[in-house]
């Protein structure tokens, strides 16, 4: 397993802690990396970072030989960790403009970042001053796959045979729309 593996994948952390840990400062930086910013240009309020995993991924191939080096891992976690901090943040000031919300609240388990805390404090302070902004305190920033799991365990126990058994199978009766909108 590669260095870059063992820290990014250290299961007792949530992974927004597992990037920033890692992270380098920039007066640190050794290598030239940058990575895109998804969707950033583009009109309305959705982004995926697809694409970013997927430069991250052709980034870390090209170089197999600094995977074992820290200051490279930790570069490419800081780039990371950059392009996703400013496309959020870019993504919900401007959704907060043109809706105009008295309060944003930074919630689950990306809250934890305190890099996207900060910056995203501070763009709503610069581009926002009359909208409250409220971040949990960090213990509270768990991800929210581990209490569903921990509940769907809980659940399972409690669960007949014959309901185990219907369980096991209402995934087949899914119709997923990715399209689907909120109301």
């Amino acid at each position: 397993q590669t260095n870059f593996n063992k820290q990014i994948s250290n299961e007792s952390k949530n992974t927004a802690y597992k990037i920033q840990d890692t992270c380098l400062p920039d007066r640190q930086a050794k290598y030239k990396i940058q990575f895109p910013r998804p969707m950033l240009s583009k009109q309305g309020f959705n982004f995926s970072f697809s694409g970013l995993k997927t430069a991250v991924l052709y980034e870390t191939k090209k170089n197999p030989g600094l995977l074992k080096d820290e200051k490279y891992i930790a570069q490419v976690c800081h780039e990371f960790q950059r392009a996703c901090v400013d496309v959020l943040v870019a993504k919900t000031i401007k959704a907060a403009e043109k809706y105009q919300p008295k309060t944003i609240l930074l919630a689950g388990g990306v809250s934890a970042n305190t890099e996207l805390r900060k910056r995203l404090g501070e763009a709503i302070n610069q581009n926002l001053p009359h909208t409250s902004y409220h971040v949990p305190e960090l213990p509270l920033t768990g991800d929210n796959a581990a209490m569903i799991g921990a509940a769907a365990t809980f659940r399972w126990q409690k669960m007949t045979d014959t309901q185990k058994k219907s369980a096991s199978d209402s995934w087949k009766k899914l119709q997923p729309d990715a399209n689907l909108k909120m109301k």
